[in-house]
């Protein structure tokens, strides 16, 4: 499994849709909660506050790119 696939399943285990154009749907702060969450466990890391903004919540390529700069990965593939 993939990088964007393990992503996308932490993000729609926790009842958040994403649309055809890889935004996420509408989602209320407990299904977030749980989202941040599961990315941590997911991915071994801890999400610093600055990053735990909608901005940083609103597409699949956003949250990759977050994990990526948290991980310290220079380039996506």
């Amino acid at each position: 499994m993939n990088i964007d696939e393990r992503i996308r399943e932490c993000i729609e285990s926790n009842g958040i849709t994403i649309n055809a154009d890889g935004t996420l749907g509408e989602y209320d702060s407990i299904m977030f909660v749980s989202t941040v969450v599961s990315l941590e466990e997911e991915f071994d890391i801890e999400i610093p506050e600055e990053y735990l903004l909608y901005d940083f919540f609103t597409s699949l390529e956003g949250i990759g790119k977050m994990i990526d700069e948290i991980k310290g990965i220079k380039d996506r593939q």
